[in-house]
C-alpha cells in the first residue's frame, strides 16, 4: 500500500459527500464562559424553585466575589434572592448594580433602584438621585419624570405637615 502524503490524508474526508455533515456553519457559536454562566444560572433557578433561598444567596455571593460572571446577566436573580432573604440590603444592592451596570441596563436598574427607595419612603434620597440624572437625555423619560413629580409632592407634603405641627405647637403655648 503506497504512503499517502499528509495533505492528502487531511483532505481525504473533506471530499467524501456520503459522510454526514457534523458542522453547521450557520449555527451561532457560544463562548465557553457563556455556557458556564447559563449552567450556574440554571442551578440558581433550581435552588430558588425549591425555596432554598439561603443556599442560593450563598452561591450568588460567591459568584459575585469571584468576579468571573457579569452582574448584568444575573442582577434580576440577585434582586429576588436579596429581596426575600435580606430585604434591608436590597437598596444597597441595587445601588451597587446601578453603578457597575453597562450602559444598556443603566436606566432599567436605575428605575428599580428609585422604586425601591420610594417603597422604603426615602423620598429625599430618591429626589436627589432623580434631580441629578433626569436632565440627561438618557434618563429624561416619562416614567422617571413621573417619579420625580411624585417625590416632589411627597417632600412638599412632608414639609407642609411639619410646618402645621409647628404652628399647632406655637398656638398651644
Amino acid at each position: 500500500m503506497p504512503k499517502i502524503p499528509y495533505r492528502a490524508k487531511h483532505y481525504a474526508n473533506v471530499l467524501n459527500i456520503e459522510q454526514p455533515v457534523t458542522f453547521d456553519p450557520y449555527r451561532k457559536r457560544v463562548h465557553h464562559t457563556a455556557t458556564k454562566e447559563a449552567g450556574i444560572a440554571a442551578m440558581l433557578q433550581k435552588l430558588m424553585i425549591h425555596d432554598d433561598y439561603e443556599n442560593a444567596l450563598k452561591l450568588y455571593k460567591i459568584l459575585l466575589q469571584s468576579s468571573r460572571y457579569h452582574i448584568a446577566n444575573m442582577w434580576e436573580m440577585g434582586v429576588e434572592l436579596i429581596g426575600t432573604v435580606e430585604p434591608k440590603l436590597l437598596t444597597d444592592f441595587l445601588q451597587g448594580v446601578f453603578l457597575s451596570a453597562p450602559n444598556k441596563l443603566r436606566v432599567t436598574v436605575f428605575n428599580a433602584y428609585i422604586e425601591n427607595l420610594m417603597l422604603e419612603e426615602r423620598w429625599r434620597e430618591a429626589l436627589d438621585e432623580l434631580e441629578l440624572r433626569c436632565h440627561r437625555p438618557k434618563y429624561h423619560i416619562p416614567m422617571l419624570l413621573e417619579k420625580l413629580k411624585i417625590c416632589k409632592q411627597k417632600m412638599k407634603g412632608k414639609y407642609s405637615l411639619t410646618e402645621e405641627k409647628k404652628e399647632e405647637d406655637e398656638e398651644e403655648y
